[in-house]
């Protein structure tokens, strides 16, 4: 069974600015354009966090050392 992933940005106000469906992880997250997802605001860093697979199967974001850190 093949795991599917959305990925929902928000804007500031806390509300849907874009959803996107994923088959395959990683997934990369920034303001580069080298990211699955690209978030064109100036806090986010080129390269921010990675979503992955952790040991017990479950999602584990992890941050790519981002200057504002990764907050849940």
């Amino acid at each position: 069974m093949q795991r599917v992933v959305f990925v929902e940005v928000l804007n500031r106000r806390g509300r849907p600015r874009s959803r996107i469906r994923f088959t395959s992880l990683p997934i990369s997250i920034g303001r580069a354009y080298t990211n699955d997802v690209i978030i064109g605001d100036r806090y986010i860093s080129p390269e921010h966090l990675r979503v992955t697979v952790g040991e017990d199967g479950k999602l584990v974001a992890v941050d790519l050392q981002s200057l504002n850190g990764l907050f849940v």
